[in-house]
């Protein structure tokens, strides 16, 4: 038994799996290491186990997803759509396993293709990057493909939930990372080596309707002071949303066509209460024209909250931008480019 994830890295050898155990609500953990068989016992007797695979970032990694929303996800047209992504990059029929820990108001589930393996979990995601362009859909998680991430494993629940991972296979038959006798290589749509990555897909690459390329610094480039009459509408209502705390001329928005806009508001609608010290603010996704909250409290770091604008306020924008500034959902493009 470990205390940090270093620890157990550092005793582990070249068949060793690492697991963390969720102690507290808090997200506390300890580590184990030990052998697959040895784990299977250890694991069995547990009555409400709360275990994650320790994903290490220089193993061979089946491809996997987590897709996780609080609205209807089509999770059967999904798995179509990754079932064809699969098959057309790396021609193999996929087979596909599909964890679920949904309940009433959360749709949540982990997807594990079995039978194709990439170079490592930055590979994968470079993948998942490719199959999100192709396809946009929100409630796939793409930052999840970072250095030696944990990944929760069939039949455990987080401390403090009853949204138990099910399937019936056993859960050491659904690991990402278990011996395998080959894998892919996938890289990035620009044709760079993958490497561990949380910036989102839209917000890293842009279409230039011949090529994919990089944004600069990842996020769309330098955020760029500016004030744009044509969303004047969608400004004021957030403005009117967060009872006139919008500061409108501190406004500011990326190349990639994100706009950011500061608030002295600090009604949280991720946290669902009001912070003692930090403001929320708003980001504008100009291409997909979407809204959402985001906030600068620790704990709200990284999350975020739609906002439902009505389709009138985006009028002025629309008409002057009538063209379709989608991304293509090319397969031929996304997954057969470069590489």
């Amino acid at each position: 038994m470990f205390h940090t994830l270093a620890e157990a890295i550092a005793k582990k050898n070249e068949h060793d799996i690492v697991i963390a155990e969720d102690i507290s609500s808090s997200g506390q953990k300890r580590f184990i290491v030990a052998s697959a068989e040895a784990l299977k016992a250890r694991y069995l007797p547990i009555t409400q186990p709360h275990w994650y695979e320790c994903l290490l970032e220089n193993k061979p990694s089946r491809i996997f997803l987590d897709v996780e929303s609080g609205s209807f996800v089509d999770i059967a047209s999904l798995l179509e759509s990754l079932k064809k992504a699969i098959s057309h990059k790396f021609n193999v029929e996929p087979r596909l396993e599909v964890l679920d820990s949904c309940s009433p108001t959360k749709f949540s589930w982990h997807i594990i293709c079995t039978n194709v393996f990439l170079k490592n979990v930055y590979h994968v995601g470079a993948f998942v990057r490719r199959f999100w362009l192709a396809t946009e859909i929100d409630a796939i998680d793409t930052v999840v493909y970072t250095k030696n991430r944990m990944f929760r494993i069939c039949g455990s629940s987080k401390f403090g939930s009853n949204r138990v991972l099910k399937n019936s296979n056993d859960w050491h038959t659904l690991l990402v990372q278990v011996p395998c006798k080959e894998w892919f290589a996938c890289a990035e749509i620009d044709g760079l080596e993958p490497v561990s990555c949380s910036i989102h897909p839209s917000k890293m690459f842009y279409f230039d309707g011949d090529n994919w390329h990089r944004n600069s610094h990842g996020g769309g480039g330098v955020p760029i002071q500016t004030q744009c009459p044509l969303l004047e509408p969608v400004i004021n209502f957030i403005d009117n949303l967060c009872g006139n705390n919008v500061y409108k001329h501190k406004t500011t928005m990326t190349g990639g066509g994100f706009m950011m806009i500061s608030t002295k508001s600090k009604d949280c609608a991720i946290a669902a209460r009001q912070h003692r010290g930090n403001n929320i603010w708003f980001g504008i996704d100009c291409i997909k024209r979407k809204v959402y909250q985001k906030c600068h409290d620790s704990d709200c770091k990284g999350k975020c909250h739609e906002i439902n604008v009505p389709e009138g306020m985006w009028s002025q924008w629309n008409d002057q931008w009538s063209a379709n500034l989608s991304s293509p959902n090319n397969e031929n493009t996304l997954y057969n480019m470069v590489d």
